[in-house]
C-alpha cells in the first residue's frame, strides 16, 4: 500500500471541491460548476504561494506515479489508441459521482469512448502535469492543464478552430496495475465558453 505523503495542503484544497463532484461532463449544474472552481481556485493559490507536496520515497509510489504519467502521454497519442488507452482500466472501473451510461454500456467503454471524441475534437491537445503526489489507499492525485484547438465536434460544438485552455483534477485508485476509482472534475464552465463561435 502506499505511504501517505506529507501533501495535506493540497488535499484539504481539493477534496473540499472534488468529493461528491466530478464526472466527466456533469459540471453544467451551477452550483456544482461554481464549487469545482472554488476548489481548483484553491489549488491555485496553494501554488501560488510557493508551497509543494511532500517527497515520495518508496518504490511502489514511484511505480504509481509513473503508470499515471504513461496513461496521460497515451491518451493524446494520435491517431487515438483506444486498446492501449483501454489496458489502463479496469473492468470494474467507475468515476464518481456516478454517471448515467447507455444501456448495455460501462463506465469503462463509456470513459473510452470520451476520450475517443475528446481525441478527435482536440486533436493537438497536450496536458500539462503540474502536480502528481500518490496519497493514501493506492491513489494518486493529478492536477494539470489542458490546451488544444477545437477542430471537431465537440458535445454539439462544431468546429470552431479555437484555442481552448482549462485546468481539472484526477484522483485516481489504483488496484493490480490498473486504474479502478476516479473522482474527476474540470472547468468546464471556462471550456464551453471557449467553445462558442467567435
Amino acid at each position: 500500500m502506499m505511504k501517505q505523503t506529507s501533501g495535506k495542503t493540497v488535499r484539504a484544497a481539493l477534496l473540499s471541491g472534488l468529493l461528491g463532484l466530478g464526472g466527466l461532463f456533469l459540471l453544467s449544474n451551477p452550483a456544482a460548476s461554481a464549487a469545482a472552481q472554488d476548489g481548483v481556485k484553491a489549488m491555485d493559490t496553494k501554488m501560488k504561494s510557493g508551497q509543494k507536496p511532500g517527497a515520495v520515497p518508496d518504490m511502489a509510489v514511484s511505480e504509481a506515479e509513473a503508470m499515471v504519467r504513461k496513461y496521460y502521454q497515451t491518451i493524446e497519442m494520435q491517431p487515438f489508441n483506444e486498446g492501449q488507452a483501454s489496458e489502463f482500466f479496469s473492468d470494474e472501473y467507475t468515476n464518481y459521482p456516478k454517471r448515467d451510461i447507455a444501456p448495455g454500456s460501462s463506465v469503462k467503454s463509456s470513459t473510452l469512448g470520451l476520450l475517443r471524441s475528446l481525441s478527435h475534437a482536440f486533436p493537438d491537445a497536450k496536458r500539462k502535469l503540474l502536480i502528481v503526489e500518490a496519497l493514501s489507499d493506492n491513489r494518486v492525485l493529478v492536477y494539470f492543464s489542458f490546451e488544444g484547438t477545437h477542430s471537431g465536434q465537440f458535445f454539439g460544438f462544431p468546429a470552431t478552430g479555437n484555442k481552448v485552455s482549462f485546468i481539472g483534477v484526477d484522483i485516481f485508485r489504483i488496484k493490480d496495475h490498473q486504474f479502478i476509482e476516479n473522482w474527476h472534475v474540470e472547468d468546464l464552465s471556462k471550456l464551453f465558453e471557449q467553445l462558442k463561435a467567435r
